[in-house]
């Protein structure tokens, strides 16, 4: 089992980024069901701005277009593996 979780940068609403980013991982889980991956084996999860993993500022407040970038990603956590 993976969940796929999406994630944006600090940029816009942080309503309208949760909802870009669950929508950007119900695409991906969406893509996988299509190339065969069973559907019962994927969860999709938007996170929005919530977990960002490089400052979308610099320390001065100006814009950081390197660290939104990073922000701007998706996620695969192996929930559960089967044995």
């Amino acid at each position: 089992m993976v969940e796929i979780g999406a994630h944006t940068d600090s940029k816009g609403s942080a309503d309208l980024n949760l909802k870009l980013s669950d929508k950007r991982a119900k695409s991906i889980a969406k893509h996988l069901v299509y190339k065969g991956i069973e559907s019962d084996r994927i969860s999709g999860k938007g996170y929005g701005e919530s977990e960002p993993i490089a400052p979308n500022t610099n320390p001065d407040g100006s814009d950081n277009p390197d660290g939104r970038a990073k922000n701007r990603r998706v996620d695969f956590k192996v929930l559960r593996t089967q044995m």
